[in-house]
């Protein structure tokens, strides 16, 4: 199954010439890649630490957190932030 999906999404992603060469850019698709992209798709939902706790399945926090610092982290842009106030 995991096979035909990755074929799949292969064909849909690769261009002609990437085909004729036989590339192929998704390798290792696992459930767990589906999980992490389910939680943060919750994320961008606005969904709350909570609820993504039930709605993931898990019996404590941990997880979540460690996906959502890691999402918040990128979207505060620490660095592009500190180089817009340098160049004022």
């Amino acid at each position: 199954m995991w096979e035909r999906i990755i074929k799949k999404m292969n064909a849909a992603v690769t261009s002609d010439k990437e085909k004729e060469i036989g590339a192929e850019p998704i390798q290792g698709l696992t459930a767990h890649i589906f999980r992490h992209n389910y939680c943060t798709m919750l994320y961008y939902s606005g969904i709350s630490q909570k609820k993504a706790v039930e709605l993931m399945g898990h019996s404590d926090l941990k997880m979540i957190m460690e996906v959502y610092a890691h999402l918040d982290e990128e979207k505060e842009a620490v660095q592009e932030k500190l180089n817009k106030a340098i160049a004022l």
